[in-house]
């Protein structure tokens, strides 16, 4: 009897849980750029070391990319992400907390987490969409290899690839903003060596 009451309470919980999916992009850090004489001191170098990969994991999960993603797929109208939109969940209603008088739920919570609730309420939703999509991404290197492995965590199947996807194309446009304004500090670099001669 205590077998079937315990297995079915976790069969129950099991099935009550929300299922994750984790999709993955992979991104190739540092192509070798064609290289000019006499301007090495103006465009750096873009060999990939170990220290590079890793700094460009952290602009991957930069706060202006994921804004740009969470514009791009919308995930403001996402109950995931927009906790405003999201409904009461079952574990919410079983939280005995709620039942009690506000004086010892005060007493249950510190004056600190009060404060950092209070703040994030009358933060920008900006803000609080950007924090809960960081928490859904993990960016990490492959090994000893030069490529990252962007991994996206959601709910839906679709919206984990379309984040992963998204995150990658965000940084490769970046990149790409980046080596256009490189080419041109070259190309401003050639010039006035050209008038001087």
């Amino acid at each position: 009897a205590c077998t079937l009451v315990l297995g079915g309470a976790a069969i129950l919980a099991a099935w009550l849980m929300p299922s994750y999916y984790v999709s993955e992009a992979r991104v190739l850090v540092g192509v070798q750029s064609p290289r000019l004489p006499n301007v090495e001191s103006i465009v750096a170098d873009v060999s990939p070391d170990a220290e590079r990969v890793q700094n460009e994991s952290f602009i991957l999960q930069s706060r202006n990319i994921a804004k740009q993603v969470i514009d791009q797929l919308k995930l403001r109208q996402n109950p995931e992400f927009n906790p405003a939109l999201a409904k009461p969940s079952f574990w919410a209603d079983l939280n005995p907390q709620q039942y009690l008088p506000l004086w010892v739920q005060a007493w249950f919570n510190p004056p600190s987490s009060r404060i950092a609730d209070a703040n994030k309420a009358a933060g920008n939703p900006d803000d609080l969409a950007i924090d809960i999509l960081l928490a859904h991404v993990d960016v990490s290197t492959l090994g000893r290899s030069h490529v990252l492995s962007v991994k996206a965590e959601s709910r839906n199947p679709e919206t984990a690839s379309a984040i992963a996807n998204a995150l990658a194309e965000r940084y490769l446009d970046h990149q790409r903003r980046d080596k256009i304004d490189s080419m041109d500090r070259v190309d401003k670099f050639l010039l006035s060596r050209v008038n001087e001669l």
